[in-house]
């Protein structure tokens, strides 16, 4: 196992969120899909800010 820096790792970790629910909304077709692309968006907007 390698260290890196929290600030590499965290928004790649993240981005697995992202995902997931959108797999879940698109593929699964999970109810409320407007809810989970606006949780989406969030977390993708965390993210950029996350790697600046």
């Amino acid at each position: 196992m390698t260290l890196a820096p929290v600030a590499l790792v965290a928004p790649l970790r993240e981005v697995s969120v992202v995902l997931v629910s959108l797999f879940g909304a698109f593929a699964l077709r999970e109810p409320r899909p407007a809810r989970r692309i606006a949780a989406s968006t969030v977390v993708v907007a965390g993210i950029v800010l996350l790697a600046l």
